[in-house]
């Protein structure tokens, strides 16, 4: 549910990175408080380190593949990540 854009409220997240020669990282966090816009709306920023890519696949090959053709570290990592939320729905007319 969507807060207003003056509450401070935050929304909790979780997902998985694209796959690409089974290769990905699950991620989750917290975003930060709302942003207000100028037209009452708002957005949240979002930032954080994926988790290790432990359960990566390597069905046919698909992790020294993806080594050869793009590079790809196969050994355990992360990243980091920052962005922002789209704007929410919802919103209570004022």
């Amino acid at each position: 549910m969507n807060g207003t854009a003056y509450d401070c409220h935050v929304h909790q997240y979780q997902g998985i990175t694209g796959i690409r020669y089974g290769h990905y990282h699950n991620f989750y966090g917290i975003t930060g408080p709302a942003i207000a816009l100028q037209d009452g709306t708002h957005f949240h920023l979002l930032d954080g380190i994926v988790e290790l890519n432990a359960f990566n696949t390597s069905r046919s090959g698909a992790l020294v593949l993806s080594a050869k053709n793009d590079g790809l570290i196969r050994e355990l990592h992360q990243h980091n990540y920052s962005g922002y939320s789209s704007i929410g729905m919802s919103y209570e007319p004022w």
